[in-house]
C-alpha cells in the first residue's frame, strides 16, 4: 500500500478553499452561493485536469503493455496452431496405416511394396506441410525404419539425424493423444520434436525452430519476452540478463519485485510465452495520485453541499409542487399545498395560485360531470325507447291475427305470455337486470313466438350457474334474440337459436361473454367488417346492433365489446363482452 502524502502548499490550498466555502454560505442571496460554489468546483476541476495530464504517461505505458501482450499472444497462438497441424498430419498417418489391409497381412514383417507405400505416405505429409522438417517411422515388430527429410530444411545436411532419431524414438515415444513437444539441439540448431506410438508403429516428426521467427516489433525497450516448451527456451527478445531469471507461472498476470509478468499458454501444445515489463513507483506518481485523489474528494464534498443547498431552498419546494400536480392528474382535486413555512415569497405565491386553480378546476369538473351524466342518461333512454314500440305493436298484431283461428285457449295463453313480457319491458326502475331475469324473459318471448309459429322454433341455452346473478344492461341480450326472429325466421325451416353465458378472459379483457347464434343466412362479409370496426358507427340497416354497441360504449367506455361473425353452420353469431367491474350492482359510472 502507498502512504498518503500531502505537501504543505497543498494542505494550505485546501484550508483556504474550506474557509472560502464557509464565507460563501453566509451570503443571503442564493445566486451568489451558487456562483461561488461553481467557481470553487471549476478551480478544483482545473487542478484535476492538471494531474490527469501527468497521469497520461502511465496510461500510455499500460497501453504499450497490452499491445506487447497481444503481440506475444499472437505468436504463441500461431505457433501452437501450426504445431497442432503437424500433430494432426502424424495422426493421419496412423489412421492410414491401420485402415489399409495391406499393412495388416503380415504383422511381423514389411515387404518392399509395403515399404514403398510407407515412404510415399511420409513424403506426401512433408509436401503437405512446410513446417515439417523431417518425419520418420519405426516398426517395433519387424525393426523396419524409414526417414524422410524436407529439401527446404537445413536438417537435410545433417546425416547423423536419421540414426539419432532411431536411437531415441522407442524410449521417448508418447501416446497418440499427447500434444506436447520437446526442444532438441541437433547440429547446433534447435528443433521442435514430437514422437508418438500406436501399437507396433512409432512415428516422429521434427520442425525447425527457425521457421517460427518473431516478426513483430516489441514497442518498449523495457520489455523482455521468452518463449519456451516449459523446460528449454525456444527464443527470447529483450534483456538477455533477465532471461535466465524469468520463470513461468500460472497463466495470467503477476506483479512482483518491480516487474509485471504475463504468462501465455498454448491451447493445444505445451508452448508458453512469458512477457516481463519493468515498472516503478516513483515519487512523482505518488504525488500525482495523492493530488488527484484529494481534489476528487473535495469536488465530491462541494457537489454534495451544493445539492444540499438546492434541496433545502429550491428542490424541496419544487418536489412539493410536482407531488401536488401528480395528485391532481390522478383526480385528487381536493389536494392542497401548505403555504406556511415555505421559505420563499416566490414559492408561496406559486403555491397560493396552485391552490386557487385546483379549487376552480373542482367546481368546473363537478358542473361538467353533471351535464355529461344527464346527457348520457338521456341517450340511454332514447336507445331503449327504440326497442319498445315495435315490440308492442308486433304483439298486438299477433293477438289480432290469432282471433281468426277460433282457438280461445291459444289466445289466452298468448295474452298471458304477452302480459308478462310487457311488464318486463315497461320496467323503468333500474337500467340493469340479472342474467337469470333476462334469460327468463327471453324464454317468455320465445314461447310467444312458438304460439305464433308452431313447430318452427328450437331454442337451446347453456349458462354457467356461477354468473346467473351477474348484472348486465337491461334488454341487451334480448334485442339480439329479437333480431334473429326478424332476420333469420323462415316459415319453411325451423329456426334454431343458441345462447351461451360464460366467464371469459383474454388479453385486455376479463369478465363475462354472452353468445347468441342462429342458423339463418348470416351476415355478408362487408357487413361483418363494418360492424367490427371500432372507429365506425353502424348504418340504418343495423339499427339494433348500432344501439347495442353505443349502449356498451356509454356504459363501459369501450368500443370493442361487440363482435359480429358467422357461425360454423353459416348463421349469425353475436358476442357481447361484459367487463368485470368489481361489482354486481348498478355502480358503473356513466
Amino acid at each position: 500500500m502507498c502512504p498518503f502524502y500531502m505537501s504543505g502548499i497543498h494542505y494550505q490550498i485546501i484550508q483556504d478553499i474550506i474557509i472560502l466555502m464557509v464565507n460563501i454560505f453566509n451570503f443571503k442571496s442564493w445566486r451568489k452561493v451558487v456562483v461561488g460554489l461553481l467557481a470553487i468546483i471549476l478551480f478544483c476541476s482545473t487542478i484535476s485536469l492538471f494531474t490527469t495530464v501527468y497521469s497520461y504517461q502511465k496510461q500510455i505505458n499500460q497501453t504499450q503493455m497490452n499491445e506487447n501482450n497481444s503481440i506475444c499472444s499472437k505468436w504463441v497462438s500461431n505457433t501452437d496452431t501450426r504445431l497442432n497441424l503437424i500433430h494432426e498430419q502424424v495422426y493421419d498417418v496412423f489412421v492410414t496405416l491401420y485402415d489399409d489391409t495391406e499393412f495388416q497381412k503380415n504383422p511381423n514383417e514389411i515387404d518392399t511394396f509395403t515399404g514403398k507405400k510407407i515412404v510415399d505416405l511420409l513424403q506426401k505429409k512433408i509436401i503437405a506441410s512446410d513446417d515439417i522438417s523431417a518425419i520418420f517411422l519405426y516398426d517395433v515388430n519387424s525393426g523396419y525404419y524409414t526417414y524422410n527429410a524436407s529439401s527446404k530444411s537445413t536438417i537435410v545436411k545433417l546425416p547423423m539425424v536419421k540414426s539419432y532419431l532411431k536411437e531415441i524414438c522407442v524410449e521417448e515415444s508418447a501416446p497418440v493423444g499427447d500434444h506436447s513437444w520437446e526442444i532438441k539441439y541437433i547440429g547446433g540448431n534447435k528443433y521442435f520434436y514430437q514422437c508418438m506410438r500406436m501399437g507396433r508403429f512409432i512415428i516422429g516428426t521434427v520442425s525447425d525452430c527457425d521457421l517460427y521467427k518473431f516478426n513483430d516489433k516489441i514497442s518498449d525497450s523495457d520489455v523482455t519476452a521468452i518463449f519456451t516448451d516449459g523446460e528449454e527456451k525456444i527464443l527470447s527478445i529483450g534483456d538477455e540478463k533477465l532471461v535466465d531469471s524469468i520463470e513461468p507461472s500460472s497463466e495470467g498476470t503477476k506483479y512482483e519485485d518491480g516487474f509485471v509478468t504475463s504468462t501465455l499458454v498454448g491451447e493445444y501444445s505445451n508452448i508458453i510465452g512469458i512477457l516481463t515489463v519493468k515498472y516503478n513507483r516513483s515519487y512523482f506518481n505518488l504525488l500525482t495520485g495523492t493530488l488527484f485523489l484529494s481534489n476528487a474528494i473535495l469536488e465530491i464534498v462541494l457537489i454534495v453541499l451544493l445539492f444540499s443547498y438546492f434541496r433545502r431552498r429550491i428542490m424541496k419546494q419544487t418536489n412539493d409542487l410536482i407531488v401536488a400536480t401528480q395528485e391532481v392528474s390522478k383526480g385528487n382535486f381536493d389536494y392542497r399545498i401548505d403555504t406556511e413555512n415555505v421559505g420563499s415569497d416566490e414559492f408561496k405565491e406559486l403555491y397560493t395560485n396552485f391552490n386557487n386553480m385546483t379549487s376552480q378546476i373542482t367546481d368546473l369538473k363537478i358542473e361538467q360531470y353533471d351535464m355529461r351524466l344527464k346527457e348520457e342518461e338521456n341517450k340511454l333512454r332514447m336507445l331503449r325507447g327504440q326497442l319498445r314500440p315495435h315490440t308492442f305493436m308486433n304483439g298486438i298484431t299477433t293477438i289480432s291475427n290469432l282471433t281468426y283461428d277460433n282457438d280461445p285457449e291459444k289466445v289466452r295463453d298468448y295474452i298471458y305470455q304477452f302480459s308478462q313480457f310487457t311488464r318486463y319491458m315497461l320496467n323503468t326502475s333500474s337500467e340493469w337486470t340479472s342474467i337469470k331475469e333476462e334469460l327468463k324473459q327471453i324464454e317468455n318471448y320465445i314461447e310467444m313466438q312458438k304460439i305464433k309459429f308452431p313447430n318452427s322454433i328450437d331454442y337451446t341455452c347453456d349458462v354457467d350457474q356461477d354468473i346467473v346473478e351477474t348484472k348486465i344492461p337491461y334488454l341487451l341480450l334480448f334485442s339480439q334474440v329479437e333480431n334473429s326472429f326478424k332476420h333469420a325466421m323462415s316459415l319453411i325451416q325451423t329456426l334454431h337459436i343458441y345462447i351461451k353465458c360464460e366467464k371469459y378472459e383474454e388479453e385486455g379483457f376479463k369478465g363475462i361473454r354472452l353468445i347468441e347464434e342462429d342458423d339463418g343466412d348470416g351476415f355478408p362479409q362487408e357487413a361483418i367488417d363494418n360492424l367490427n370496426a371500432n372507429d365506425k358507427m353502424f348504418t340504418k340497416e343495423h339499427i339494433g346492433l348500432t344501439n347495442t354497441k353505443y349502449t356498451l360504449h356509454l356504459l363501459y367506455k369501450r368500443d370493442d365489446l361487440l363482435r359480429i361473425s358467422n357461425s360454423e353452420k353459416g348463421g349469425a353469431r353475436i358476442e357481447l363482452l361484459i367487463p368485470d367491474t368489481g361489482d354486481n350492482d348498478e355502480t358503473i359510472n356513466m
